[in-house]
């Protein structure tokens, strides 16, 4: 019996490694958050909104997971379309970000999902195929905003401060 060691549950070993790196540090970063904030009773974080990020590759969604939280709103992340509509009921998020080629379709086609069954949810589409019809599909199925990869911080929390000026 031949045994492929490359890869584990259907990961590669670079994607386990990374994705647990991340996880660590980004404990180890929300620990000392919490440290800080347990010995300043002053400053006091309170998330107002939840974000969802739909995304296949993990260090967008930890890089994007990192601004979000920066930014004060409460962050999961899932790596499919069919992953995202079991976080949708779990989670109820009031923003998502979604990436448009994924393992189990497009997130384009998933907007009008969205929009039907959970009408209050801003939609901001992230996506490295930027093109002017991919821009203006989106628009039409209905997200809220448009941002192309690679992104910035000010892109995100502008693109937050637009769907939610409060």
């Amino acid at each position: 019996m031949i045994c492929n060691f490359r890869f584990v549950c259907g990961k590669s070993l670079n994607q386990q490694f990374l994705w647990r790196f991340y996880k660590m540090a980004d404990y180890l970063l929300n620990s000392h958050e919490k440290e800080f904030l347990k010995s300043n009773k002053k400053m006091e974080r309170h998330a107002t909104l939840k974000a969802l990020i739909i995304d296949d590759e993990y260090d967008i969604c930890f890089l994007l997971s990192r601004i979000l939280r920066n930014n004060n709103l409460d962050v999961e992340f899932v790596n499919s379309l069919a992953e995202g509509k079991a976080y949708l009921t779990k989670l109820k998020p009031n923003l998502l970000f979604l990436d448009n080629h994924l393992p189990d379709g497009f997130g384009i086609d998933f907007i009008s999902y969205v929009k039907k069954e959970y009408p209050g949810i801003k939609i901001v589409m992230v996506t490295a195929h930027d093109t002017n019809d991919d821009r203006k599909r989106a628009l039409q199925e209905g997200a809220d905003f448009f941002i192309a990869k690679p992104f910035s911080a000010s892109e995100i929390k502008s693109a937050i401060q637009q769907v939610y000026p409060n």
